[in-house]
């Protein structure tokens, strides 16, 4: 089986800034790609979380898409860790009006959001984890509705 290692500080925006990340592994199975990300943070560390989040995701869209060829669909879960001092309600809200802007339904990755003390830079107010699977021939995706 083949591995593909992105190096921390892999990828490069559009406005040309360079996204900040810890490491990524594609791995290339007979099914299609399982693809991780950790430790992305927005690259300018300006603005509120949303801001930070939004350029965060933008990352994300062009590792998944650009790079290797997959769709947001194929994003299957999200680990979004906030610093305490920032986390809210309000915070809470934004992240989940940019997580459904970003995403669209029924393909929402599931996410888990975790308050922290500290993250890698001083000035980062959210950072990122992700998984994601590219399948090889699409996904057959099923609804499961609460029963009534």
């Amino acid at each position: 089986m083949r591995k593909t290692v992105l190096a921390p500080g892999y990828g490069e925006l559009s406005d040309g800034s360079e996204p900040a990340t810890s490491l990524g592994q594609v791995l290339h199975r007979p099914e299609g790609l399982e693809v991780t990300l950790s430790g992305a943070l927005a690259p300018t560390f300006e603005g509120d979380v949303e801001a930070q989040a939004r350029e965060i995701f933008s990352y994300v869209r062009e590792v998944i898409c650009d790079d290797l060829g997959g769709e947001l669909a194929d994003v299957t879960h999200l680990r979004l860790f906030v610093r305490e001092d920032v986390l809210d309600e309000r915070t809470r809200a934004a992240l989940h009006r940019v997580r459904r802007q970003t995403f669209e339904w029924p393909h929402y990755p599931s996410a888990t959001l975790v308050g922290v003390a500290a993250l890698a830079h001083e000035d980062a107010l959210v950072e990122v984890e992700l998984e994601a699977f590219l399948p090889d021939d699409g996904w057959e995706t099923e609804v499961l509705e609460p029963a009534e």
